[in-house]
């Protein structure tokens, strides 16, 4: 049996501490985020999977999810403490749609 949880952008960063990604400096996540390909996603990869997190947009959602995932992939995040066996965590963050704020044309 899995376990669902849901968390908070802090809380997942509190609670698992993502580490920076030693290959780009200026990576996205505040120099947390790896890429979907290249040198960024074999090194992904070759780490334990319980440590790995996905960025996606679900419908211009912004989520991370932990575990590999390839679907709506925007990046990738290792964190330094693993994900239990029985557990999935998904974290909301922001909206990736920019609001109009120009809709009464002033």
């Amino acid at each position: 049996m899995t376990i669902d949880c849901e968390l908070t952008e802090d809380d997942f960063l509190a609670r698992f501490k993502p580490v920076l990604n030693p290959i780009d400096p200026n990576a996205g996540f505040d120099g947390c985020l790896f890429e979907t390909f290249g040198d960024d996603l074999a090194y992904v990869q070759a780490q334990d999977p319980n440590l790995v997190w996905t960025v996606l947009d679900c419908d211009g959602q912004l989520a991370i999810a932990s575990g590999f995932h390839f679907v709506n992939r925007l990046g990738y995040r290792i964190a330094s403490v693993p994900v239990a066996p029985d557990h999935t965590y998904s974290v909301a963050c922001e909206d990736l749609t920019e609001p109009d704020d120009d809709l009464d044309g002033a």
